[in-house]
């Protein structure tokens, strides 16, 4: 089975929560609006990390938060973050 992992900074929102809220061992913490303090506070952005399979079902999804002001200076990972968006199994 050929996966393939996408990382985006926009999603639309209620696309996203409807999927979480047909699975059942989602929880609160995955919700679109989640990340909404870390805006607010501190411009970060949220990063919808999805893995799917050949046909494009999405077989799972995780909402993190990329935070720049307090990240290391790491050439690499921003170079990961900003140059690669997929990734394939």
């Amino acid at each position: 089975m050929i996966l393939k992992t996408e990382i985006v900074t926009e999603f639309d929102n209620s696309d996203w929560d409807n999927l979480l809220k047909k699975e059942p061992t989602s929880t609160a913490f995955q919700m679109s609006k989640n990340y909404d303090p870390y805006r607010e506070a501190f411009g970060s952005k949220p990063l919808f990390i999805t893995t799917k399979d050949s046909t494009g079902n999405i077989l799972a999804q995780l909402l993190a938060v990329q935070h720049f002001p307090n990240m290391t200076s790491s050439d690499s990972f921003k170079s990961i973050i900003n140059n690669y968006s997929t990734l394939y199994w």
